[in-house]
């Protein structure tokens, strides 16, 4: 059974580009009755900020809402070009999320009722994943869906 809703989960990354690649690739687009693109705006951790003085502080205020206001922009910006990427006449609608990028998406695709996630791996390795998890892995055990999980085909600078 083909899946009618979609639900693409992006960072604006290769790996999220490509997974929209490989969902228009492999799906019919014209067969999509809707298509929901994610992106989530992890919490930042303040921790590393410190001021001037040397005593440990939090982010001013002002600070605080430039830093989340940069991430929201890169969250849209990353939208933007997945829905490009993915070709589509569905009805779609982007939506930003703030949390942890695993458990939004999961509840997103819950909330939403949709059929496939797609998203992609940014394949950091086996350390990156035991020190802080890995997004993909946690979705694909917890969704309550299908999930489609691409590895970006480009290699990186090491």
């Amino acid at each position: 059974m083909t899946p009618t809703h979609l639900l693409l989960a992006t960072d604006g990354s290769e790996s999220s580009l490509e997974a929209a690649r490989m969902a228009r690739d492999l799906l019919n687009p014209a067969a999509l009755s809707r298509v929901t693109i994610l992106a989530v705006v992890a919490p930042i951790n303040t921790m590393p900020f410190y001021t001037y003085a040397g005593y440990g502080g939090l982010l001013s205020q002002d600070a605080w809402d430039d830093v989340t206001a940069e991430a929201e922009k890169t969250a849209k910006d990353a939208l933007q070009r997945t829905m490009e990427e993915l070709g589509t006449t569905a009805p779609a609608e982007s939506v930003v999320r703030r949390g942890s990028p695993a458990d939004e998406i999961v509840q997103c695709a819950g909330e939403h009722g949709v059929g496939l996630i797609v998203m992609g791996s940014r394949g950091w390795g086996e350390m990156h994943a035991v020190l802080l998890g890995s997004v993909s892995e946690r979705v694909l055990h917890t969704a309550p869906c299908p999930v489609l999980i691409v590895r970006a085909t480009v290699t990186r600078a090491t």
